[in-house]
């Protein structure tokens, strides 16, 4: 998992506060020879052990590396990250990946997400490709961003749902016979309107899966998304430029139970227009305003046909209600 780009840390980054970053002695590195990973370095205590650490008593190699682990997972960009990978390799086995997952799972069963997060998006700054951590960091983001009210914090939901679909993403990718975030990533998509998308994914899960009760409601989802698909690939041809084969496409669902889409009507009445169908364009973008009154793009579509042939009064009266849906809706 790259963080390049880190969606998360403005929700962690209040958990940094809760260290003191400090500085090993020179005698103390020349005695552990860390003079060349530890030299300049602050290293992550809690306040209570400040004494100690000051005081000579010292604070225990496996406490100080516990904190560079959850300074890891809080900011996976932190300054000092590389210095504490080598800090910990230097002094740790290979146990100690395993240990964070499990430090993780024992938070998600205490339902402590952020700090499952922590470890996990920790353990994937040691090994980036650690597929446990990727697959259960995946399952977090999941559980967070589903118990999110959207209306409430639309903006964290969708960090952390954008967060999800990467880490599934990049696991298919690691690991493409690995069945579970097929079935995941198969819904994120869904639920965005990638059909295709949707489609592509849930037939690996079907190949690869040995669920059956998961197998039986995919099965059924590639079933339903069949139309949805064919509805997807033609606006897709319309998006493209070739608006004969999108209409070729779109126009036997322009009446029955997608009849309610409103990017479907707006795409045919783009290619209607471009095909020179104006009254049909005419006809096509009005539907879409009857199911959302707020597509500004079907609306300039009827400026323009209007315009085209000197209907002012029309023009006149489309160019005031997209007036009003801009003041109201971006002041």
């Amino acid at each position: 998992m790259i963080f390049e780009k880190d969606r998360l840390l403005p929700y962690f980054k209040k958990y940094l506060g809760t260290f003191l970053f400090v500085e090993f002695s020179k005698e103390f590195m020349q005695k552990l020879h860390i003079e060349d990973i530890a030299d300049g370095v602050r290293v992550p205590i809690k306040p209570y052990d400040l004494e100690k650490f000051a005081g000579g008593e010292g604070v225990s190699a496996t406490n100080i590396a516990e904190n560079m682990v959850v300074v890891m997972g809080l900011d996976p960009n932190f300054k000092y990250n590389d210095s504490y990978k080598e800090y910990i390799k230097r002094f740790f086995d290979d146990k100690l990946l395993s240990d964070i997952l499990m430090a993780g799972v024992k938070s998600v069963e205490a339902g402590d997400l952020d700090m499952a997060a922590v470890n996990f998006r920790a353990a994937l700054c040691i090994k980036k490709d650690f597929l446990e951590a990727l697959y259960n960091y995946a399952r977090v983001c999941r559980e967070v961003y589903m118990s999110i009210d959207s209306e409430v914090d639309m903006e964290k939901k969708g960090n952390y749902k954008a967060e999800m679909i990467d880490a599934l993403e990049e696991l298919t990718i690691a690991y493409p016979d690995f069945a579970e975030p097929y079935y995941f990533l198969g819904y994120s998509y869904l639920n965005m309107g990638l059909y295709e998308k949707a489609g592509l994914v849930f037939e690996k899960f079907m190949k690869l899966s040995k669920d059956e009760e998961a197998l039986t409601d995919v099965a059924k989802k590639l079933s339903d998304l069949v139309e949805p698909r064919k509805i997807e690939e033609g606006t897709n041809y319309v998006i493209s430029g070739n608006y004969e084969k999108g209409l070729e496409l779109l126009l036997p669902f322009m009446s029955g139970k997608y009849e309610s889409w409103w990017p479907l009507h707006f795409y045919l009445g783009i290619a209607f227009e471009e095909t020179g169908s104006d009254i049909m364009a005419v006809m096509e973008y009005k539907k879409t305003l009857e199911l959302n009154a707020l597509c500004i793009d079907a609306i300039d579509g009827l400026i323009r046909i209007y315009d085209a042939a000197s209907d002012d009064e029309n023009v006149e009266k489309y160019t005031k209600k997209k007036q009003i849906i801009i003041e109201t809706y971006t002041n």
